[in-house]
């Protein structure tokens, strides 16, 4: 038996003696269900006339077009209008995020994700349980926040998306605006500092609300594909209360960065071997 199998043995243990679970998705586990944002092909397939003038991947287009200009808003939306509607709305749901959710649907769960594809979602999870701090793509808002609130932008690009001319552009009179100013919407998806989080604060209070009131439980912290590029929203702090809480433990399931804490390794485990085999191998 390898050493991966004897981990996953007690991955199993684990998570039969767990009285909660807590999860943090992150975007490594959509990769593992295969939507690689920085596969040049995935562009090819969703974007050609923009991967030939020069954006070879979905993940350069999302840092060349990260920064909204309301004096040039057109290509903006081209480029996330397009996304959207493929990432968001035309992405089957994967089934590595359905094992995930087999995997824990019969016991108390909480989960935190840094993705905003909506694979949470569409596996199945109780969306009450999930707390997105980095947003979701589903919805917009202000550019220029005059409150609080999102607004769900499924027709809006679809109808954006459609309207895309020859040079990359799109007609302003189709772009979406603001019901109570007037500005433009943005993607409600924390790329700048006007980011409207207010919607997604009732789950950030309920998730350390199921924490508190289980710290003398079996917990179970559950990562899957959070690297260090967002590693405030889960990988620090999953580390931090495992290392607190006398009964938590942490399973990391990372290809690239699977390394525990030397304060938890006693009740850590980092997996690197590919979270879709994992998860076969778990179910």
């Amino acid at each position: 038996m390898d050493a991966t199998s004897k981990e996953l043995l007690k991955v199993k243990e684990w998570l039969g003696e767990a009285d909660a679970l807590i999860l943090g998705i992150g975007p490594g586990l959509s990769k593992a269900g295969g939507v690689n944002l920085s596969d040049p092909d995935l562009m090819e397939k969703w974007m050609p006339d923009l991967k030939e003038r020069g954006v070879e991947t979905v993940l350069k287009g999302m840092r060349v077009y990260h920064w909204f200009d309301p004096e040039d808003p057109l290509e903006y939306w081209a480029f996330w209008s397009n996304l959207i509607k493929n990432l968001r709305y035309e992405t089957e749901p994967m089934e590595v995020y359905k094992e995930v959710f087999d995997l824990v649907k019969d016991k108390p769960y909480f989960v935190i994700a840094t993705t905003v594809d909506g694979q949470v979602e569409k596996a199945g999870f109780d969306m009450d349980r999930v707390y997105m701090p980095q947003g979701d793509m589903a919805y917009s808002q202000c550019y220029e926040p005059c409150n609080n609130e999102r607004y769900y932008n499924e027709k809006e690009v679809f109808r954006i998306s459609s309207h895309i001319h020859e040079d990359g552009n799109v007609r302003e009179d189709i772009l979406g605006r603001c019901p109570s100013c007037g500005k433009y919407l943005v993607p409600n998806i924390r790329m700048e500092e006007n980011f409207v989080a207010e919607p997604y604060l009732k789950q950030r209070k309920d998730f350390v609300d199921f924490v508190e009131n289980r710290r003398d439980k079996n917990l179970l912290f559950l990562e899957f594909g959070e690297g260090f590029n967002q590693a405030g929203f889960i990988r620090y702090p999953f580390e931090t209360m495992v290392e607190t809480l006398d009964k938590a433990r942490l399973v990391r399931f990372n290809t690239s960065d699977p390394e525990v804490p030397e304060s938890i390794k006693d009740k850590a485990l980092g997996i690197k071997d590919p979270i879709e085999k994992c998860l076969r191998d778990l179910i």
